[in-house]
């Protein structure tokens, strides 16, 4: 093999396994629930962001029941209400850190409405 042949061989594994990793990150960052644009369900990220941050249980079961009527209207995907129920749940129990954790995957994983 000579030294040509050989600088062939690197980059194509290197292309390969960049590949490789950024597929898994895109794959990792995909299927989060979506919200959508419809005004009521954007107005209800940003209560149940404030619920959490600010750790008050009353306010993420007001989202949570806001949520349950909007996706009975399917004017939510219930996915997105499951992940906005089990927030509000994990705060409920007190684990306000794996609902902040939850809700901020949630969150960033949201994207603008075509």
């Amino acid at each position: 093999m000579t030294k040509y042949q050989r600088r062939e061989r690197i980059p194509a594994r290197r292309i390969l396994a960049r590949g490789l990793v950024g597929s898994i990150l895109l794959l990792a960052g995909c299927g989060q629930p979506q919200v959508g644009s419809d005004k009521e369900c954007l107005e209800l990220l940003m209560k149940m962001q404030t619920a959490v941050m600010a750790k008050r249980t009353d306010l993420a079961d007001q989202v949570a029941r806001q949520a349950d009527e909007l996706a009975e209207t399917n004017r939510l995907p219930a996915d997105a209400r499951d992940v906005i129920r089990n927030v509000a749940d994990l705060g409920k129990g007190g684990d306000w850190q794996s609902a902040q954790s939850r809700w901020l995957r949630f969150a960033k994983g949201q994207r603008p409405a075509e």
